[in-house]
């Protein structure tokens, strides 16, 4: 069963570098205002659709793909590009909280 996600609120000094250097501002967006746009509200919504039986590898939580989702709606990206860019893109990292990743997240 997915769980809900909490990633930290502050910004690292790491991350106020990356959002810093970053030319797109959707990036610092979504990182400074992820908690606010994947409320407790709207994450109860999105566990609600999961099947409370357990399928192959362990879920990632419903928000966490939201704004995955949002952030590939929004650059454009090919679903078979959102995985890797968890893994080498820092400011993809960033936002999914997933720094230092050592393989694709997604």
């Amino acid at each position: 069963m997915p769980s809900r996600w909490n990633p930290p609120v502050e910004l690292s000094n790491k991350e106020e570098k990356l959002i810093r250097a970053s030319k797109r501002t959707l990036y610092g967006f979504c990182r400074r205002y992820r908690h606010l746009l994947l409320d407790e509200e709207l994450q109860a919504k999105l566990l609600g659709m999961y099947s409370p039986v357990e399928r192959g590898k362990q879920a990632l939580p419903p928000a966490q793909l939201a704004l995955a989702m949002l952030m590939q709606a929004a650059f454009r990206i090919p679903d078979h590009e959102v995985p890797t860019l968890t893994w080498v893109d820092k400011r993809w990292q960033m936002v999914l909280d997933c720094m230092g990743a050592q393989e694709p997240v997604l």
